[in-house]
């Protein structure tokens, strides 16, 4: 018989998409930051989310580290949709912009 079990339970894993603005998603950081004793300013905070910096640079290089890759990229949603090669409004971006097909970007 297969054992299905989640991944919660078989490693504490959860794994959360939630659909925020990039000013929530830095108010959940400031939160996990504040709750252990952290202490980086907002103008600080906010370079680690643009990629031409090189406060993103080296924590895309700790996480490849700690998850012993030999490189790793996170992936644009232009450069995905263009790679993908449909029309924005007909994929699901939820993950990215809370959007599915929404109307603000010509979804019905």
């Amino acid at each position: 018989m297969e054992e299905k079990v989640s991944l919660s339970d078989r490693f504490g894993l959860w794994l959360g998409f939630h659909a925020c603005s990039q000013d929530h998603f830095l108010g959940m950081i400031r939160g996990y930051c504040d709750a252990y004793g952290i202490e980086i300013g907002d103008e600080e905070l906010r370079a680690y989310t643009d990629a031409s910096t090189p406060q993103y640079a080296t924590m895309v290089d700790r996480i490849r580290q700690r998850l012993s890759l030999t490189t790793l990229k996170y992936q644009k949603l232009d450069d995905l949709v263009k790679a993908i090669g449909l029309p924005k409004t007909k994929l699901c971006t939820y993950c990215w912009d809370g959007c599915q097909g929404c109307e603000q970007h010509g979804g019905k």
